[in-house]
């Protein structure tokens, strides 16, 4: 096995490209996203959305225009986690993955500056914004705009229909569908694995609408090849990422370990949060304090050698928890 990144609690292990888009890390100082940026610039996706901070803004305005790319700026994001949302907020309900209050780019506030990335002008218009918190109230994109969404983003059709119809946070869990309409014998592509999409290291950043889906290993298969020329070194650590075990929650509520399935039972050494971030309701010291899981019908059951040491649970009824490992 390659060497070991020097991960933390979480897989966002930063990374610094060695020339190609290497700009768009240092004046941003994260690497979220460069997969998508790396993916645009080179016409692999037709359109994209950045996250950026306010002061930073004019510098990754000039970056993007030294590499072909057109920009347009939305609106100023100014992240709330959603238990701080207050009750009187019409529409609070349906915030979904991005809860944020909207104000111009110009106030005087900080915050993220949400900007859609493309190499053509008129791919700009079709750009989607996210729901927002203005003047006591949740604004939302109009629903034709959802439906066309996927297209200009440069999706595979099939999963743009099987997105539109399980993309329900309130009646489906979406990866566990992924995970239902997976058909035969063989296993997960390793190339359709959207797990770590919130991290660094992907070649995808759309749900395949299953986990041997041929166009989606079509597309990612390309941007792989073009990249493998120009950052080798990302490549190996995406490839190694992507072929991970997981356990899988729900959306923003997945593990990565180093270890092996063997069986219906994961044996291993380091346990990660797949996100940027360990949400509250993390299990991550729970599996920390273990060397192997099987997961039981909706349960998983922990252990450190012989001893069993936790029943974790999903959080709500929606949360089916499963063992997954990429080829």
């Amino acid at each position: 096995m390659a060497r070991a990144e020097k991960w933390g609690i979480t897989m966002y292990s930063p990374y610094v490209p060695e020339k190609f888009c290497r700009e768009f890390v240092e004046v941003k100082r994260n690497s979220s996203q460069i997969s998508l940026i790396m993916a645009t610039v080179l016409g692999h996706k037709p359109l994209m959305d950045d996250w950026v901070p306010r002061e930073a803004l004019p510098d990754y305005l000039e970056i993007c225009a030294r590499y072909g790319l057109h920009a347009r700026v939305d609106a100023l994001f100014v992240g709330v986690p959603r238990t701080r949302i207050p009750d009187s907020i019409v529409g609070r309900e349906y915030i979904t993955s991005t809860s944020a209050f909207g104000a111009p780019v110009e106030a005087d506030i900080e915050g993220q500056a949400h900007v859609f990335l493309s190499k053509r002008k008129e791919l700009l218009l079709h750009g989607m914004w996210y729901p927002l918190i203005i003047r006591g109230r949740v604004i939302q994109q109009p629903r034709a705009d959802t439906l066309r969404y996927g297209s200009y983003l440069g999706y595979p059709e099939c999963c743009i229909s099987f997105f539109r119809f399980y993309n329900n946070w309130k009646r489906y869990s979406f990866l566990y569908e992924i995970h239902r309409n997976t058909r035969g014998g063989a296993p997960p592509h390793y190339l359709c694995n959207p797990l770590t999409k919130d991290s660094v290291y992907s070649y995808i950043y759309h749900m395949p609408c299953s986990w041997r889906c041929r166009a989606t290993i079509r597309q990612a298969e390309a941007f792989r090849k073009a990249l493998l020329a120009l950052e080798p070194e990302f490549v190996r650590r995406t490839d190694k990422a992507l072929r991970l075990p997981y356990l899988v929650f729900y959306e923003r509520h997945i593990y990565g370990f180093r270890g092996v399935i063997k069986g219906n039972r994961l044996h291993y050494q380091e346990a990660y949060s797949a996100d940027l971030v360990t949400a509250p309701q993390s299990y991550l010291p729970q599996l920390r304090e273990g060397d192997s899981l099987v997961v039981e019908g909706e349960t998983v059951k922990v252990f450190k050698g012989k001893d069993h040491l936790a029943d974790l649970q999903g959080n709500s009824t929606l949360e089916k928890p499963f063992l997954i490992q990429f080829k």
